[in-house]
């Protein structure tokens, strides 16, 4: 997906390689953008996309985007803040996985679906799959498997069922 911004679905960001694998390397929420820096520089994008669900986008021709931000400080101000969050995740992903195991990048992903409610546990459902999931995580399916196992039997998440986790703040913190 080429210059546009994602409304109402989740999707991933998927690179292609010469033969045709691909893997996720993000996963933007309802209102997220794509290729925002290839768009911002006129560069080709890396990456391609693909919904998750029902998708809604909007195109928004990149040159005209450009030319806007010659003369409106505040709407490149934005685009460069949103850049820099992209850049800034994708930092913390790859330090992720060259420094941590697959449970503890579960472990903490898991926390950052949760919301702070001066409670030391929090249950939620799953955003997506969990072969989406893992595929974010940068693991098979079966890694994840052990790693929601291993985070169950230090005690640090209960899998309730299939999409449904129980976490606990504290032995993270």
């Amino acid at each position: 997906i080429r210059d546009r911004d994602v409304t109402g679905v989740q999707t991933c960001a998927l690179p292609i390689s010469a033969t045709g694998q691909s893997a996720v390397v993000q996963i933007k929420m309802p209102g997220g953008f794509f290729v925002l820096s290839a768009v911002l520089s006129a560069m080709p994008a890396l990456v391609t996309a693909r919904a998750v669900g029902t998708a809604r986008l909007l195109k928004i021709d990149a040159a005209r985007l450009r030319q806007l931000l010659a003369t409106e400080a505040s709407v490149a101000n934005s685009l460069l803040q949103a850049t820099a969050h992209d850049f800034g995740a994708m930092v913390q992903q790859v330090c992720d996985l060259k420094l941590r195991t697959t449970a503890q990048r579960l472990g903490c992903y898991l926390l950052s679906l949760t919301e702070t409610t001066g409670n030391d546990r929090a249950a939620f459902k799953l955003p997506f799959d969990k072969r989406l999931l893992a595929a974010r995580l940068g693991c098979r399916q079966e890694n994840l498997s052990r790693a929601f196992a291993a985070l169950r039997q230090d005690r640090k998440s209960t899998r309730l069922n299939s999409s449904h986790i129980t976490i606990s703040y504290a032995v993270f913190c």
